[in-house]
């Protein structure tokens, strides 16, 4: 299952798709209604692998669009994946919801595959559908909700790699996933 490579400017609206092109660990992933819906809501940071590899030190932003189907309004980001095929050293950005309370957590995962809480933002307000995007810098990252920063001036422990949307513990719909390079 070999994917053709992308390139930047990229996006997608999966209107015209043929086939499924993201390599998918976990879940159950399929376009429907010209959405990449991710419905196995039992599953924890499952994820679909853009064929793209971002070179380091290259800024770029990244993001989707994600409606809430069903679940505690787990959805996000990964980026800078330093491997294909897991989710060792790279970061995550993901909303959430603990007793009723929605959060946004991002931080990053670690050599032994820990995660490491770089911040959130809690208490927020999630609607049925919300944008999320992160832009990342040389150094470090600001996350965007809703084309606003929420989050600014993070550190990169990763630069460059794969970048991925992924769910948790919920039903997902993903859909104008976009990645542009940044001028600096």
């Amino acid at each position: 299952d070999t994917f053709a490579p992308l390139s930047l400017p990229y996006s997608e609206k999966y209107e015209q798709l043929a086939c499924l092109y993201n390599r998918q660990f976990g879940g159950t992933w399929r376009v429907l209604d010209s959405r990449l819906v991710q419905s196995d809501a039992k599953g924890s940071d499952l994820l679909a692998v853009l064929p793209l590899t971002l070179p380091q030190s290259h800024p770029y932003q990244f993001g989707a669009h994600m409606a809430i189907l069903n679940g505690p309004n787990g959805a996000g980001l990964m980026f800078n994946l330093q491997h294909t095929d897991n989710r060792q050293q790279s970061h995550l950005v993901r909303f959430g919801a603990n007793e009723g309370r929605n959060y946004l957590g991002f931080g990053y995962f670690d050599e032994e595959l820990k995660f490491v809480e770089q911040g959130s933002v809690a208490p927020l307000d999630i609607a049925q559908s919300i944008d999320l995007a992160v832009l990342v810098h040389k150094k470090s990252y600001d996350v965007l909700v809703n084309g606003q920063p929420v989050q600014r001036d993070i550190p990169l422990q990763y630069n460059g790699g794969k970048v991925a949307l992924t769910t948790w513990f919920s039903t997902i719909a993903f859909d104008d996933v976009y990645i542009t390079p940044v001028v600096t």
